[in-house]
């Protein structure tokens, strides 16, 4: 799967299914299992949905921006170990 296609279909998902956003909230990784997502398509969902994720506390919404950029740091990670 691309990965436009890919943000395209995660950004549809978030749009319409409940249980997709919380478990997005619960754990960025296991949601987002199967989507191949370049660095660029998790920065979007952290700075762009990180707010229509989790509603209006803001403990959960730093939470929530927290868990998506670790799971941007590991991404970014491994692509720098893929290259040396």
């Amino acid at each position: 799967m691309a990965s436009d296609d890919a943000l395209q279909k995660v950004l549809a998902r978030l749009d319409g299914d409940e249980a997709f956003r919380t478990e997005l909230v619960r754990d960025p990784r296991a949601a987002l299992n199967g989507y191949e997502l370049s660095a660029d398509d998790l920065v979007v969902l952290v700075t762009s949905l990180g707010p229509q994720l989790d509603g209006d506390d803001p403990i959960l919404r730093r939470t929530t921006r927290a868990r998506l950029f670790a799971l941007l740091a590991e991404v970014l990670e491994d692509r720098a170990r893929q290259k040396l």
